[in-house]
């Protein structure tokens, strides 16, 4: 029994951003990514594969941590709700080219209505990938630019994220190339300092203080830095330079 043959054309998504944002559907961006070739116009997302691929599932396996990695890269260079990608479809065929992904997503008017247009796509970065570690980093950094009282549980959460990954605390500064100075300051300032309510240690006089300005900036940036490290690790790249700042 003959049969056919089917091959992966093309993956489709769509670019979410929060209420009030948009982008010029004007704007255009082609890169690639991986073994994916892509381009993104008027909210829309096209990847093609440039090996043969059978099915979903396979293309799948390849592009989700890739993609991931370029929403990551994109919360971190320009905060939260700029630009998610959402997975639409997956076209799939036995011959032939099929239709392109559909633009004719906009039906709102949004770019209009927008209070803030974005006239350039992120660029896929080539050095990230997000696995559930790096997600959950990226999703307390994003929480903490949202809330931002959750200040001390996102540094502590960092903290214990990057211990059970690595072991231990020095393990986790070598695989990151970050001073272990840097790690051990963020556990200290999130577990003896802050309001009463938020700390672990009530052991001194700091633990009753607050965090202070220049401290409450250091652990965003600090987060920040962080996650991008993550991500990078996962994808197997070292960073190059040392993460050695101190408050």
């Amino acid at each position: 029994m003959n049969t056919l043959d089917t091959r992966v054309v093309r993956l489709c998504y769509r670019v979410e951003t929060a209420a009030g944002e948009d982008y010029d559907p004007k704007v255009t961006a082609v890169g690639t990514l991986g073994c994916f070739s892509y381009w993104v116009q008027d909210r829309i997302a096209t990847l093609e594969p440039a090996t043969t691929l059978a099915a979903a599932a396979d293309a799948h396996a390849l592009i989700d941590p890739l993609i991931a990695g370029w929403n990551v890269h994109a919360l971190l260079s320009l905060g939260p709700g700029a630009f998610q990608l959402r997975h639409l479809h997956t076209v799939v065929t036995t011959q032939g080219t099929a239709e392109p992904c559909s633009h004719a997503a906009r039906t709102d008017g949004a770019a209009e209505d927008a209070l803030l247009i974005h006239t350039r796509y992120p660029a896929a970065p080539g050095d990230m990938v997000a696995d559930s570690d790096v997600l959950a980093l990226a999703e307390e950094y994003a929480r903490l630019l949202r809330e931002p009282r959750r200040l001390v549980p996102a540094g502590r959460a960092a903290v214990q994220l990057l211990e059970r990954r690595f072991v231990d605390r020095r393990a986790a500064a070598e695989a990151l190339n970050s001073d272990l100075r840097v790690l051990n300051k963020l556990a200290e300032i999130t577990s003896t300092w802050g309001r009463r309510t938020g700390a672990e240690k009530i052991t001194t006089w700091k633990s009753t203080r607050r965090v202070t300005k220049a401290e409450r900036e250091w652990i965003v940036d600090v987060l920040r830095a962080l996650t991008r490290r993550l991500a990078q690790q996962a994808a197997g790249v070292r960073p190059a330079e040392t993460m050695s700042r101190l408050p």
